[in-house]
């Protein structure tokens, strides 16, 4: 063997030894699947199916809050009444980036969820357009008129009910879906 081949060997273990442990981290990263099913036009926007799904095999820990207003009992999952306060929806901005869409919650409960293996949430998340008479006054919005490429995101998933509770950033993690387009608010007949 000549010293060429013997020297790459080595670099190429050094380098598999160095990055092992770095992928060995991901393994804590959650395999949750989060999904935009459909989209349906709204007076000021648009309501967005999404779907929260556990590919893993442990449980994870979501926060969750109680929306006692009737309109909301669309929301489906293991706790009936409830849609997950950390699930937003956002819009992309070409120079702003990411901004969300969605309705603010500027409460924080401290009622959580857990995600068993193989277990689902189906909840709806409404966006609106301040052209269209969204009003979100309490946390003013960016994006003026809803089209263009959004995504679901889900702030906040817990390894477990201890880390949610010590608010442990290194136990939270964030979700994001594929991103899918929207029309141009107004370009769906209502």
């Amino acid at each position: 063997m000549s010293i060429l081949p013997r020297r790459l060997i080595r670099i190429v273990c050094a380098v598999l030894f160095l990055t092992l442990p770095a992928l060995g981290q991901n393994s804590r990263h959650p395999k949750i699947q989060l999904t935009i099913e459909k989209f349906t036009p709204t007076d000021s926007g648009y309501n967005i199916y999404v779907k929260i799904r556990n590919l893993g095999s442990a449980p994870w820990v979501l926060r969750p809050a109680i929306d006692p207003t009737p309109r909301r009992k669309q929301a489906i999952g293991p706790i009936p009444g409830r849609t997950l306060q950390s699930l937003d929806v956002q819009q992309w901005n070409d120079k702003l980036g990411w901004q969300s869409v969605g309705p603010c919650r500027d409460l924080v409960g401290e009622d959580t969820t857990t995600l068993q293996p193989n277990e689902e949430i189906h909840n709806v998340v409404p966006i609106g357009d301040t052209a269209h008479g969204w009003n979100n006054s309490v946390c003013p919005r960016k994006i003026a008129h809803l089209g263009g490429k959004i995504r679901a995101i889900l702030y906040y998933a817990y390894e477990s009910q201890s880390k949610f509770q010590s608010s442990d950033p290194q136990g939270r993690v964030n979700i994001v879906s594929s991103p899918m387009q929207l029309p141009e608010q107004g370009s769906l007949p209502r």
